[in-house]
Order: structure tokens, then sequence, then C-alpha cells
């Protein structure tokens, strides 16, 4: 293959061996925990999951900074539940096109320009 073609198609795609297969799995389990008591991805479509996510994730934060490591209800660590967070609301903000507001949480997500 051509150098600069092969330098083209290296430039496009995404090197999934730079995530860390031990967090991925971490993430998973976290998630799996979520989808046997909803249905699968239905975060995307409930009005303002994104915000419930972020607050989710944020006292998650608060309990690896209390020096708690996992979480009491699912036996998971209290990061993998960050990380599990994050992944959703990126998800919904990519499925609804959105971005946080000015001010967010505090104000719904906006349409982006």
């Amino acid at each position: 293959m051509d150098q600069d073609l092969n330098h083209l198609d290296k430039a496009k795609k995404v090197d999934l061996t730079l995530v860390s297969a031990h967090a991925n799995e971490a993430e998973a389990k976290v998630l799996a925990v979520g989808d046997s008591k909803y249905s699968r991805r239905d975060y995307i479509s409930r009005k303002d999951y994104d915000v419930a996510a972020m607050k989710a994730l944020l006292r998650h934060v608060a309990e690896v900074m209390k020096g708690n490591q996992y979480d009491e209800e699912t036996g998971q660590h209290h990061l993998a539940h960050v990380r599990a967070n994050a992944g959703i609301i990126l998800e919904i903000w990519a499925a609804n096109g959105t971005e946080p507001g000015r001010g967010w949480p505090h104000e719904p997500a906006k349409p982006r320009s």
C-alpha cells in the first residue's frame, strides 16, 4: 500500500487497544447491573437522564474522595461507576445531538447549532 494512503487510513481509525481491557470489563459489569434492572439503553430516550447520570457520576467521585472504593449495592468499584456514567452521558449527547447548556446541569441540554 502506498505510504501516503496508509497514513490516511490510520488517521481515520480509532485504536481501541489504547483503552484498558480491565477498565472496559469493570464498566461493563456496572452496565450489566443496570441492564438487569432496566431496558437496555433506555436512558437515551429518558428525559434529562444525562443530568441524572452526571449526578450519579459525581456521587461516585465523592465516594472515592472519601476513601470508599466499592459501591455497597453493586460491589463494583466506584470508578467503574464513574466511567459507566460518563459513557452514558456521551452516548445520550451523541444520540440526541445535544450538548450541555450554560450553567448545566441546572439548565436542560440544548440542541447543537
